[in-house]
């Protein structure tokens, strides 16, 4: 009986020991975090739709910031080395390995996530509108099934674009119409700076300029504009590399000759042309 007694009494007090290390040690725990941020490689900013892990920890993100890059922090971590597991669509996935110290931890350096692409693209949709002189451009990337693609990786994009006077019978066009409308003497070739516009709000974030002073003057209508879109893969192929390859593919009259010479580097870019008819001239 007293044997009995004192196997009940040790098992009471182991429990009581277990209970109060495991408060002690989750109130510890509470006061070890980790605060980090991460963005995207290409534009510095906000991820969508991204999801962390940190020990048996996950947070997921979609809108971010629209004053920059957003702050988070993991709470109740146990010390030690582990690893941070960051993905979203789109992204190459990260792995990150920290070092948590009792107490506060601080990542001084953004984690970057680069992206691979934009998913289902099937082509650019630019759109113009005249501002000032100069040929505002909005850039719509759409997706295989036609639809526009909303929230998707900044990638590094080369863009060009060659501007033509639409002509039709051989004279210049008077009227807005594809019906018999050819190209005609050139005033603009020439690449084009692209700006990310990171505001959660905002629809289409690529837009880019075509500066009014450096497209030849003339009193045509009607203008046609040949662009030329180039997502490089991975980092094979540098933007000095892409313009040396396109000024041999805009050889030439005709920008169909594109599709020849670019389909030899498919395996290091991926290219996308499209055509703006009527466009208005710069009265």
């Amino acid at each position: 009986m007293i044997k009995r007694k004192f196997i009940i009494y040790i098992v009471i007090v182991l429990f009581l020991g277990l209970v109060t290390f495991s408060a002690f040690r989750g109130a510890h725990n509470a006061d070890t975090y980790l605060t980090f941020t991460f963005q995207d490689a290409v534009s510095k900013g906000w991820i969508w739709n991204a999801k962390l892990t940190l020990q048996n920890r996950t947070l997921n993100t979609y809108y971010q910031s629209d004053r920059g890059v957003k702050e988070y922090t993991f709470t109740n971590l146990n010390s030690g080395n582990w690893v941070i597991e960051i993905s979203a669509p789109g992204y190459e996935s990260a792995s990150v390995p920290v070092t948590i110290k009792k107490g506060r931890n601080i990542l001084e350096e953004p984690i970057e996530l680069t992206g691979t692409g934009i998913q289902n693209l099937s082509y650019f949709v630019p759109f113009e509108q005249i501002s000032g002189g100069d040929i505002n451009v909005e850039i719509r990337p759409v997706g295989m099934d036609g639809q526009a693609v909303i929230n998707h990786p900044c990638m590094d994009l080369w863009i060009s674009a060659r501007i033509t006077i639409q002509m039709k019978d051989d004279l210049i066009a008077q009227e807005s119409s594809i019906s018999g409308a050819i190209r005609g003497p050139e005033v603009f070739r020439g690449t084009l700076d692209w700006e990310w516009d990171s505001l959660p709000e905002t629809t289409f974030r690529y837009s880019a300029i075509i500066p009014g002073n450096k497209i030849s003057v003339s009193n045509a209508p009607f203008h046609v504009i040949d662009y030329l879109f180039v997502v490089p893969i991975g980092n094979s192929t540098s933007s000095d590399k892409i313009e040396e390859i396109v000024s041999q593919a805009w050889k030439g009259e005709n920008p169909d000759n594109l599709k020849k010479i670019l389909d030899d580097y498919r395996d290091r870019l991926n290219y996308y042309a499209y055509t703006s008819w009527n466009v208005e001239g710069l009265q």
